[in-house]
């Protein structure tokens, strides 16, 4: 399927060598064949929250936790074969 991901700048709280990040993100998937239409219709959309803990390393920031909490959905997730 199609998607849009809007994912804004994120929230960086940082706290000497760690830091803790959170982004929300929304992804609106709609059907492929409709991309000539002036807008296809979404068949399935999600909400998003990613939660990041960042450390501070001799060779830079890492990430030391990554969170993915679905917060919402209108639809079904459509299927794709693998």
């Amino acid at each position: 399927p199609s998607d849009l991901q809007v994912l804004p700048l994120p929230f960086v709280d940082p706290q000497f060598d760690r830091a803790a990040v959170r982004a929300n993100l929304q992804v609106v998937f709609a059907d492929p064949e409709a991309v000539c239409e002036p807008v296809p219709e979404p068949r399935f959309t999600l909400g998003e929250v990613y939660a990041f803990d960042a450390v501070r390393t001799p060779a830079g920031w890492r990430l030391a936790r990554v969170e993915i909490r679905p917060v919402w959905k209108i639809g079904e997730r459509p299927f794709v074969a693998a």
